[in-house]
């Protein structure tokens, strides 16, 4: 699974860039077989002005192709992405799920 973490109008510590990864890994490490790469864009949506403007925006790629987009704002960026990572988390999942279960022979059938 490959990471991507960018910023927009606004700087990155080392603390919050590596909060992101833990929370990436806890999102998608039980998928990551299935998921090939996890990119997150902060961003400050109006920049100096205050307000609920820290938006996270995740974009997930599975394999085989398949792609998941969920953003979050909130005024303090660790909230927006922590929303925004447990959301795309369980998107993921029900992708992942109902692929496999899609896949399964129906009850009866012999192969």
């Amino acid at each position: 699974m490959r990471i991507e973490i960018k910023a927009r109008n606004i700087d990155i510590t080392d603390e919050l860039r590596e909060l992101v990864r833990r929370q990436i890994r806890f999102a998608f490490g039980r998928f990551h077989d299935r998921v090939h790469r996890v990119a997150v864009t902060l961003s400050d949506v109006n920049g100096p002005r205050g307000g609920i403007d820290q938006r996270c925006q995740v974009r997930v790629s599975g394999r085989p192709s398949w792609h998941v987009v969920v953003r979050d704002e909130d005024a303090d960026l660790t909230v927006a992405v922590g929303r925004a990572l447990n959301r795309a988390g369980r998107v993921v999942a029900r992708r992942i799920d109902r692929k496999l279960n899609f896949n399964l022979p129906a009850s009866g059938q012999t192969g």
